[in-house]
């Protein structure tokens, strides 16, 4: 059902976006092929802040219920250290796989401006 609907949206002239977290190999390459062979761009992005940072994002996050529950699984899972762990990861998946790298330090307005310019948006 996914890939009809992507296909369906890209053919209407939208765009996609898909989870960061999408970590399955399957599901991108399902998600690839329903661009692809409709004729559409399909283009693998890795929003990353700089070294360390994620981990202090996650934690001055607001403290809502939502956000206490997933701190107790991150905190069982080491933490910083595990975000930290996470993040050099996907670093390493993105170079072996054709991802587009985004530094999403310096703010929202100069992440987003540096995202659409990687993958050839409007630069307002």
């Amino acid at each position: 059902m996914a890939p009809a609907m992507i296909r369906a949206h890209l053919d209407g002239g939208h765009d996609v976006v898909l989870p960061q977290m999408l970590g399955n190999e399957d599901e991108r390459a399902r998600s690839r092929a329903a661009a692809v062979d409709g004729g559409h761009r399909y283009v693998h992005v890795l929003l990353q802040a700089p070294a360390g940072e994620a981990g202090l994002r996650f934690y001055e996050r607001p403290d809502d219920a939502l956000h206490q529950v997933i701190r107790g699984v991150v905190d069982a899972d080491g933490g910083v250290a595990a975000i930290d762990e996470l993040d050099r990861r996907l670093a390493a998946h993105a170079a072996t796989n054709e991802a587009v790298v985004v530094d999403v330090s310096g703010g929202v307005d100069a992440a987003c401006a540096r995202l659409l310019a990687a993958v050839g948006g409007p630069t307002r």
